[in-house]
């Protein structure tokens, strides 16, 4: 039951939901002897619930490499991704899980294609794929992996989740990075890892993972920094999920204007550009699932991996305890960055200095912004 261990290993002494002012240290200390056990694992947890009632869940996932998987993904899966070989003419799509990588996936190929939707016959998970996803072939002289990417004509738009350090970018590619607010990402995440039977657990108990760290492709803050120090070696155009559902048009021109060629005379052309946001509507892209999305056995029937992707979603899920929590985290993480910032218009709850307090600042239903004084050090 290696979660636990990794829970202490990453940077915290200890996971927060042991309670170190009652006598659970022994079972932090044997839940934490799973560092000895095998990489690949279903992994039983006992959280403390708010009411001190304990129940069981399950979280299954590999690490390879440091990197934490779903379980579902090849054994090789990271091996194969760190051994491609990018072309100086790649354009990669980066992103955290959820953020709507697979949304801009679709918007460039629309607009690659004159805003004409994707037809029978064709796959998007094969026209913009993500590096390290390919298939084993079998010769007489021995076994070998393709790549989707390496069966695709260049110029190429390839996508990854993973860090800066194990994704396979070219120093002259352009990346486009597509950043979502942590707390909406969070209720993403959590419903996707529910659907795919990832995990078992109500959100209470994947919130702690989350905080922590310990869900796909690592730390949420982690990526969003290391992505960003890369930007002082490599243009990076960053855009929010967020603009690109409030300004679809504007962020199409943004994204054109970036790639150029073909892509930049699309975006700056109405009747396309209408078109490619009319046929990347969410609507639209739950209609053309089974060909945006490649299929998963592991879904339960019946729900879509497209969600209704609103502003503002988490309100629905999270306690006002970890709206506190995650806001600390994210006034913490980001301190003296862009990021704070970054979703301002939105309203989301942060921590701001001022004058030495810290106010939490927080949004109800009708968009009204109150502040409340916070002893939070």
């Amino acid at each position: 039951m290696k979660s636990m261990a990794l829970l202490v290993k990453k940077r915290w002494s200890a996971p927060v939901y042991i309670d170190k002012n009652k006598n659970y240290f022994w079972v932090w200390f044997l839940f934490s002897l799973g560092i000895f056990f095998n990489e690949t694992f279903s992994d039983w947890c006992i959280l403390k619930k708010k009411e001190d009632i304990f129940t069981t869940m399950t979280h299954n996932y590999q690490i390879q490499e440091d990197v934490i998987l779903r379980q579902y993904l090849p054994k090789d899966f990271l091996e194969n991704a760190t051994g491609f070989q990018p072309s100086e003419t790649d354009s990669f799509i980066v992103g955290y899980p959820r953020a709507g990588s697979s949304w801009v996936a679709y918007i460039l190929y629309l607009l690659r294609n004159g805003g004409e939707p994707i037809g029978i016959g064709e796959r998007l998970w094969e026209d913009v794929p993500e590096v390290g996803v390919g298939r084993h072939v079998q010769q007489p002289f021995g076994k070998y992996f393709v790549h989707l990417a390496d069966l695709v004509t260049h110029p190429r738009i390839l996508r990854t989740h993973l860090p800066p350090d194990k994704a396979p970018v070219h120093p002259k590619s352009k990346i486009i990075y597509i950043s979502r607010n942590p707390f909406d990402t969070a209720v993403s995440l959590y419903n996707e890892n529910r659907a795919i039977n990832e995990f078992s657990g109500n959100f209470d108990d994947f919130f702690t993972y989350f905080l922590h760290g310990q869900t796909d492709y690592n730390d949420y803050f982690d990526h969003h920094v290391e992505w960003s120090n890369r930007k002082a070696m490599q243009h990076i155009l960053w855009i929010t999920y967020e603009e690109l559902k409030q300004y679809p048009r504007a962020i199409i021109k943004k994204l054109g204007d970036y790639l150029g060629g073909i892509y930049e005379r699309n975006a700056n052309d109405d009747y396309i550009v209408k078109e490619v946001i009319a046929h990347s509507s969410l609507t639209e892209m739950k209609a053309s699932e089974h060909l945006l999305i490649q299929p998963n056995p592991n879904r339960n029937n019946g729900l879509s991996f497209f969600q209704d992707g609103n502003i503002g979603n988490y309100n629905k899920t999270f306690s006002k305890q970890q709206v506190k929590q995650l806001s600390e985290r994210f006034s913490r993480e980001f301190s003296g960055t862009s990021f704070l910032n970054t979703w301002k218009k939105q309203g989301l709850p942060i921590y701001v200095n001022n004058n030495n307090n810290n106010d939490y600042i927080n949004h109800n239903n009708n968009n009204v912004i109150t502040i409340t004084k916070s002893n939070h050090r």
